[in-house]
């Protein structure tokens, strides 16, 4: 990582117009390039932000934001809270039966998604509407032991307006307030989608994002943030035919430890800055014990 950090930051700093900018760019790469080589070897995970202004190629150095320390400890191998936090290595049992254990007191309809992902291994896809907030902004209680994940993900989407469908292998679940933009960006179909080969699954969803505003929303900048693991599982998707933005993502969260994608669509045209956004959420990194703060 900080040998790439240095590398990104000498190419920008070769093409600089002024020493003092390309002296900048090295300083700034050589600090953050130690920070996240320091804070890897604590097991932290880094958030780092990335600026462009071509689809393929970084042409802002990459900064570091902040890093989130992960710990391995905190659960015990029978149960975990109502809001399992990621780990670098998690505790797995065995779940041959693919059930989900529920028994929160105050929880909301997105948690009881995230943990029956979690403990499933089951691909997820959610397609948020006009009122992004439906799943999360109400909390109740929930009484579910060992139960399959379709029931537990219908349970969830009780009284939402929710829909559920299963696409690829993959439940979808659907805003019930959807406008016409954000239909169409759903099944926009486009063809020429290509990943980088060894990404990660958040980096995907990272490259699928910039690919829906190039081709739907025409826009010629980019900026975001990504965050990772030294032992993140690593793909190469590789080119696809015509696909929809819900196919590509069903893909993406259909590999290695599988995971759950988020898709946030702007509800009508507007100028200025879009926030048309998928959001991948590997499972790698979570434990699938069941859920309970009984």
């Amino acid at each position: 990582m900080s040998r790439y950090l240095q590398s990104v930051a000498q190419e920008q700093a070769e093409r600089s117009t002024t020493p003092v900018k390309a002296a900048a760019l090295l300083r700034i790469a050589t600090q953050s390039s130690v920070l996240v080589h320091d804070a890897l070897k604590m097991g932290t995970r880094c958030l780092i932000r990335l600026g462009s202004t071509n689809m393929w190629s970084a042409s802002l150095v990459i900064f570091l934001v902040g890093c989130i320390f992960v710990p391995a400890s905190g659960q015990t191998e029978k149960s975990q809270g109502c809001s399992g936090g990621g780990q670098f290595d998690p505790f797995l049992v065995s779940n041959p039966n693919s059930e989900v254990t529920f028994e929160c007191d105050h929880a909301t309809a997105l948690q009881l998604i995230e943990a029956t992902g979690r403990q499933t291994r089951n691909p997820l896809g959610i397609v948020l509407g006009e009122d992004p907030s439906l799943l999360s902004k109400t909390q109740r209680t929930y009484n579910l032991e060992k139960v399959d994940a379709k029931s537990a993900l219908l349970e969830a989407i009780a009284g939402t307006g929710y829909s559920l469908r299963e696409e690829d292998n993959v439940f979808v679940l659907v805003a019930g307030d959807l406008t016409s933009r954000q239909r169409q960006l759903l099944t926009h179909e486009c063809s020429g989608f290509k990943s980088g080969s060894g990404e990660t699954m958040v980096k995907l969803g990272f490259e699928l994002t910039m690919w829906i505003r190039m081709e739907v929303d025409h826009e010629t900048g980019f900026g975001g943030s990504i965050l990772g693991s030294t032992n993140d599982e690593r793909f190469t998707l590789g080119a696809m035919p015509a696909a929809t933005t819900e196919e590509i993502a069903n893909r993406i969260v259909s590999l290695g430890s599988k995971g759950m994608w988020i898709l946030t669509m702007d509800a009508f045209e507007r100028d200025g800055e879009r926030t048309d956004d998928v959001e991948i959420k590997p499972y790698q990194h979570y434990s699938n014990l069941p859920y309970t703060d009984r």
